[in-house]
């Protein structure tokens, strides 16, 4: 990595880069501000040695074009992309005040049942409206959601679209990967095979493992061996939260056995239906500095089976089938073990774990 001042004072389109935020692996983060009225803005910099990598700069610009897709106040709002004088690509964005969801999880080690509810549900609204938008995430984990500070309280951004898989008008993959993309701890287990013919139940899993932790203060499966880690999502039995936190209620653990279903077809067919059932689930428990569990799915029909098995909703016709064809009968853990030696065999080389 360079001297971040180097590029102090440049500009992108009416932007001026005025101070140095932070950087991580691929890109730099500065302070901008709109060079006529000046309104603060983020401008994430992709650095000089990755913008020699073609394949780096794709998932640059695959994150700018999901974004822009996206309207939606708990998504990161995109406003512009350019490039400096030196060649180096950057994208402006909302300027956020506040910290990782990952960093607020290691201070406090766990959160509440309400509060956990309520931001699931707030990651929930912002990945339907991504969804709809036929962006699926494909890498959702507390580092990729921002809790944000506004008048109103707490507010969840999800951020890094990086790895987003986008579906076009003619339902084509706009990525091109055939490995898996995402972070061993969160990923479904038909997205360990390949990335890129999962949909959008992929992110319900995420979400789910994602749920399991806000709550426990743990991961469903803590294995530290990816091969481990592989056998463990495509194999073990569902942890319960109650098990270790216990004013966990039933219909809650009965929520994220659907959404960490082993196979798709038994996930929520929705985050819509993830967003409504955790309403019914938790009803007014408090939910701290987080907006309560309500709004727009909070008055749609029940959801039925939350005692049994959840019916699938119907697919969009652009969707692609997952790569796990459900099983005709018996037990079916033979296909997933099947699965996660195949997996392990052939694509643990080519499985790019992120951050």
């Amino acid at each position: 990595m360079g001297d971040p001042s180097s590029v102090l004072g440049q500009t992108v389109g009416q932007y001026r880069i005025a101070s140095f935020l932070g950087a991580g692996g691929m890109a730099e983060v500065f302070i901008g501000e709109h060079t006529a009225i000046g309104r603060q803005v983020a401008i994430k910099v992709l650095l000089a040695e990755m913008c020699q990598q073609p394949q780096v700069i794709e998932r640059f610009m695959n994150e700018a074009r999901a974004l822009g897709r996206i309207t939606h106040p708990n998504v990161v709002e995109i406003y512009d992309v350019g490039k400096l004088a030196n060649g180096r690509v950057c994208i402006v964005m909302e300027l956020l005040r506040g910290e990782t969801l990952a960093r607020m999880l290691a201070q406090r080690g766990q959160f509440p049942v309400g509060e956990a509810v309520a931001i699931t549900s707030q990651i929930a609204d912002a990945m339907a409206a991504a969804h709809d938008c036929k962006i699926i995430h494909r890498d959702l984990k507390p580092d990729n959601v921002f809790v944000a500070h506004d008048a109103d309280g707490m507010r969840v951004k999800v951020l890094d679209f990086g790895v987003a898989k986008l579906i076009d008008g003619a339902g084509a993959v706009a990525t091109a990967t055939k490995t898996a993309l995402g972070t061993a701890a969160y990923m479904a287990p038909e997205q360990f095979k390949s990335s890129r013919q999962v949909d959008h139940r992929a992110d319900i899993y995420a979400l789910g493992c994602m749920l399991y932790q806000l709550v426990t203060g743990d991961l469903p499966y803590p294995e530290r061996n990816l091969a481990q880690q592989m056998l463990a999502h495509a194999t073990s039995p569902i942890p319960a939260m109650a098990a270790k936190v216990a004013s966990v209620p039933p219909a809650l653990d009965e929520v994220l056995r659907h959404m960490m279903a082993k196979l798709p077809d038994e996930r929520f067919g929705s985050m819509s239906a993830v967003r409504n059932a955790l309403t019914q689930a938790v009803g007014t428990m408090p939910t701290g500095a987080f907006a309560p569990v309500t709004g727009a799915f909070a008055t749609a029909a029940p959801v039925p089976g939350l005692t049994g098995a959840m019916p699938a909703e119907p697919q969009p016709q652009d969707a692609h089938p997952t790569t796990i064809d459900p099983p005709r009968g018996g037990s079916r853990a033979p296909l997933f073990i099947g699965l996660a030696v195949i997996a392990i065999g052939a694509t643990v080389a080519g499985i790019l774990l992120t951050r």
